[in-house]
């Protein structure tokens, strides 16, 4: 049911000159959409929802194309296409080199849960504590350097694709295989807050089978807090 300010903008709405020869016509009305038809059996004027107003101007139908099994969430907001991958707890091989650039050292490191997340051209790394993935699970700062402390990765000079051209396996291999330096290393590790890649080292040396739990760093959300507030902003 219309409320009294909708029914006021319909009994006062007249349609435009420039309109005369249209058979129909759709207005912005107040962050809405209002439609105008003429027909056989006079005018219809109502308001339409956002989505059969997206669907109608749609020259083609959306189709995502085959999503990878990581692939748990994908979507287009306001600002672009989304997408959601959950990677399990595995161990990886990661390229660390000094920030000079002269020495490089590979190490074989477990890591948690990851999910890895992109909108438009931007891409975001975090961590989870479990082998399965749920939305209500609490997320962490992924504990690696090159990542900001919203998660959001610094690709450096490496050309990064976009998430609607279905960049995310891309993307993700071109992260856990790139050179790591020291670049944002502070804030993701409990026991070497001022540098995770001291914890990374000791845990190839140890040859280490799962990350340590209780050294992730909370974000204090969940995951389904953090891709709510990354799609709505």
């Amino acid at each position: 049911m219309m409320n009294q300010k909708s029914e006021t903008v319909i009994s006062s709405y007249q349609a435009p000159a420039a309109a005369a020869a249209a058979d129909a016509a759709l207005y912005f009305v107040e962050g809405q959409y209002l439609f105008h038809a003429r027909g056989d059996k006079g005018e219809a004027i109502k308001y339409l929802a956002p989505a059969l107003v997206r669907q109608a101007f749609m020259l083609e139908p959306t189709d995502s194309g085959w999503l990878t099994m990581e692939t748990v969430r994908w979507g287009v907001c306001g600002r672009g296409d989304y997408i959601i991958n959950f990677y399990p707890p595995a161990r990886y091989e990661l390229l660390m080199r000094s920030d000079d650039g002269q020495t490089e050292a590979t190490l074989t490191v477990p890591l948690p849960g990851i999910v890895f997340a992109g909108l438009d051209r931007s891409w975001y790394v975090w961590t989870v504590r479990g082998k399965r993935f749920s939305p209500d699970l609490e997320l962490f700062q992924a504990p690696l350097p090159n990542v900001g402390q919203t998660g959001l990765i610094c690709f450096g000079e490496n050309r990064h694709p976009e998430v609607g051209k279905h960049g995310a396996q891309m993307a993700w291999q071109l992260f856990i295989t790139s050179a790591f330096n020291s670049h944002h290393a502070d804030g993701k590790s409990r026991k070497y807050p001022d540098n995770v890649i001291f914890q990374l080292y000791s845990l190839s040396a140890r040859k280490a089978a799962r990350y340590p739990a209780k050294d992730l760093v909370s974000l204090r959300c969940t995951v389904n807090d953090a891709i709510r507030r990354l799609i709505e902003r």
